[in-house]
């Protein structure tokens, strides 16, 4: 079976853009690419970057190009051919001229300095395709494609059954968690090494991977193209050159390079596939993809000159130097400044580089009584100030002082242009570019005005949560509802049903919890002797309960695929468990499809999940939605909820074990349907190895590094959020087991009355 996505692709769709949503207008606020990448980067913490990022995509898009265009105007109007694709970006490919960069006799530029410049874009690695193993496509063939190469081209899942491969991907796994051990910090962003123009090409991608659905197409032909274009083979290159420092084994190096021509064959796949799906018009699907090459291509270009004139190698103009000066110290500044001014502004608010930014600073600061314009000597910023009973004594080395001296001097009309500048390098990057930030305020305010004079049930958060990439206003009520039931859970942490163990945690108390609990939960099982208690058409009805939850099984983890994540080692126990529950990359073992799959065997068709069909179906009561909107809702904000995260992950795949998923095999082998989907899952969620085991390891991991960051002191506090998450879905727990159920008899597209549907509100 044949699973296609549910993406935007005509004028007439109903589903509503980013634009139309959030369509208020973005304030004064402008933010650098150093700052607008790190939110990005976190949009489970920032969601209200998500407009920026849906502008630098459309703004983009389609726009003319100063760049040579990998494809001639007849070669758009022509039948689709897919062949021709390889040849015309290696060709294109070619006028790059990458490999010059490193070690080139004419180049300007160091390996150091093209290692710095790369690496906001080499953490980011493949983020234009993390968010397609969400719910609302991980299950569609084309998706199983692009999360395969994801998880090859991250090297987050590394299968290591045969043993002449393992050295080869040990040894590419090592390479890469290495260079992606910072962790992507503030410090990282904000160091002195990286120039500004370094995080605007990354800056784009990471806006591509916010909306998969939107601009599939484009992503498709982005996505070959980064691989023809030799981007990624050519920072392995710079990184075991100049990050690792040391030489590969022939082996790993062969394995570098076997791999990187199945990521570009992999991509190619996809849009092979995607364009067989295509029921109607696929010339205009055709000309988006190759739209998506085009703009990658124009990216990179710009990208690559800018490093190539190594724009820092020179000294930089004393503007330049005097913006760069003053991004480095005013974090350190603010504050110290009371209610001074430069013009109508607060000192202090000047220096706020997210607020004003460096050139608003200087703006105010050349026009200001402390600096005499061309002569730094009668300057009272180079005088009074710093000199000893000045109120900025010791406040900047000598060299920043002379920083300081040649910027003012310069603007007396005498100092050279700046020849160096990004500015006016040919194909250099504006290193002051402001992007318009979205304010926090105005986010929440849109998201209240949507809900604020009405309820929203269930059914209606299951659908916008599932489809969350055109609903992203929904967040923060998804939020107060998580918070609610996390409240809910925290209230009897020590009493009721699964209490806390013990209320100081240890690794051992942990192991002996799970060992017992599974144990129970073998030794409860008793096998079928004979006809089961429950009828055909009861158990049917109890699997088609269930459906709104294993229809998305594994998307409580689905954040846990984000750059921002699977890179950390909490992160990649958690991808292992959430790529293996959306079938490695195989539709066709996507545990949802499978799922789907038993349904059909009894009869049961149901509309796709992304469908407003499916969540306000009759066939489900109403309740069936409160666990899996628990499990979205926490999946959204991974990073901030992580330990809830490992605390239902544990519980989660416990559930997968024993007496319900045992009882469940005896009675659909007795009624003649198949059991795959809980073989399977008693199979792989076992405690010895298996997925409840990789939950009890993220959780001593997650423990043992907070305990490494903050100290012993400090562990009690995250046990109990661990286990305010392992409690999360109670009562509701029950669900996850086959038992008879009447169905509700709320109508499609109904809104649930309070007395059947919990119900949310601000």
């Amino acid at each position: 079976m044949q699973y296609t996505i549910n993406f935007r692709h005509d004028d007439d769709s109903e589903l509503p853009s980013l634009a139309e949503v959030m369509s208020s207008p973005v304030g004064d606020r402008s933010i650098s690419a150093r700052s607008a990448y790190r939110y990005l980067l976190n949009t489970d913490e920032f969601p209200e970057m998500l407009p920026l990022a849906y502008q630098l995509v459309t703004g983009t898009v389609g726009a003319s190009q100063e760049v040579a265009p990998i494809f001639p105007d007849k070669f758009y109007e022509k039948t689709i051919d897919i062949a021709a694709l390889p040849e015309n970006l290696d060709k294109f490919a070619g006028t790059f001229g990458l490999d010059t960069l490193i070690n080139s006799d004419t180049g300007s530029v160091s390996n150091e300095f093209l290692a710095q410049q790369l690496t906001p874009t080499m953490h980011i690695s493949g983020c234009w395709l993390h968010n397609l193993s969400r719910v609302a496509t991980a299950h569609t063939t084309v998706a199983g494609i692009l999360n395969k190469q994801y998880a090859l081209q991250t090297m987050a899942y590394a299968a290591t059954e045969r043993r002449e491969t393992k050295l080869v991907e040990d040894g590419c796994s090592s390479l890469f968690t290495a260079f992606h051990d910072s962790r992507l910090s503030k410090a990282f962003v904000n160091t002195d090494k990286t120039e500004n123009f370094a995080f605007e090409f990354p800056l784009l991608l990471l806006s591509f991977g916010q909306f998969p659905r939107e601009f599939l197409p484009e992503l498709l032909g982005l996505n070959l193209a980064w691989h023809h274009f030799g981007i990624h083979s050519f920072v392995e290159k710079i990184i075991l050159k100049n990050i690792i420092r040391s030489d590969p084994t022939t082996l790993v190096a062969a394995g570098l390079t076997q791999r990187n021509a199945a990521l570009a064959g992999l991509a190619l796949e996809a849009i092979e596939t995607f364009l067989k799906e295509q029921d109607s018009d696929p010339t205009r699907i055709w000309r988006r993809i190759l739209s998506g090459m085009e703009t990658l291509a124009a990216a990179w270009e710009k990208h690559a000159l800018a490093m190539k004139h190594g724009i820092s190698m020179e000294e930089p103009d004393p503007r330049t130097a005097m913006l760069e000066l003053i991004r480095r110290k005013s974090p350190y500044a603010i504050g110290y400044h009371r209610n001074k001014r430069l013009g109508p502004h607060k000192i202090d608010e000047l220096l706020d580089n997210e607020k004003f930014g460096p050139d608003e600073a200087l703006k105010h600061l050349a026009n200001s009584p402390y600096v005499v314009q061309g002569d730094a000597a009668k300057s009272r910023f180079t005088t009074d100030l710093v000199e000893p009973g000045g109120s900025m004594v010791d406040i900047f080395t000598q060299e920043e002082l002379g920083v300081v001296d040649d910027w003012i001097n310069s603007l007396g009309g005498t100092a050279k242009s700046p020849v160096n500048s990004a500015a006016n390098q040919e194909g250099g990057a504006d290193q002051t570019t402001r992007y318009p930030l979205w304010e926090r305020a105005d986010y929440l305010e849109a998201s209240r005005e949507k809900y604020a004079n009405r309820a929203c049930s269930l059914r209606e958060l299951y659908y916008k949560l599932v489809n969350v990439e055109y609903y992203p206003e929904v967040l923060p009520l998804a939020e107060k509802f998580l918070i609610d039931r996390l409240n809910r859970s925290r209230a009897t942490l020590t009493s009721g049903e699964r209490p806390i163990p013990d209320p100081q945690y240890s690794d051992a108390a942990l192991e002996h919890w799970v060992f017992d609990k599974y144990r129970q939960q073998i030794d409860a099982y008793q096998p079928l002797s004979g006809k089961p208690q429950v009828s055909k058409e009861d158990f049917i009805n109890a699997t088609v309960r269930l459906a709104p939850l294993l229809l998305i099984d594994g998307g409580w983890l689905q954040g846990a695929a984000g750059v921002n994540t699977v890179f950390t080692p909490v992160g990649l126990k958690l991808y292992r468990v959430f790529f293996e529950e959306i079938g490695k990359g195989d539709a066709g073992w996507h545990h949802s499809n499978l799922y789907r799959d038993l349904l059909e065997s009894m009869g049961v068709m149901l509309p796709d999940v992304t469908e407003l069909d499916f969540a306000f179906s009759d066939q489900f009561p109403d309740t069936a939605f409160e666990v899996p909107v628990i499990w979205l809702s926490l999946s959204c904000f991974t990073r901030h909820y992580m330990p809830e995260i490992l605390g239902l992950n544990l519980a989660v795949e416990l559930a997968g074990t024993g007496v319900g998923y045992l009882e469940a095999h005896d009675t659909l082998k007795y009624f003649g349907f198949p059991t795959l989907f809980v073989d399977l899952h008693n199979s792989a969620d076992n405690a010895s190895v298996g997925h409840a085991a990789l939950a009890v390891d993220a959780i001593k991991i997650y423990m043992k590094d907070q305990t490494e960051r903050e100290g012993p002191h400090s562990l009690d506090h995250y046990w109990q959020r661990i286990w305010s998450g392992m409690r999360l879905t109670l009562p509701a727990s029950s669900d996850f087991y086959w038992k008879p159920t009447t169905p509700s008899t709320t109508s499609p597209g109904a809104s649930a009355s309070p007395s059947s549907s919990p119900i949310f509100r601000y």
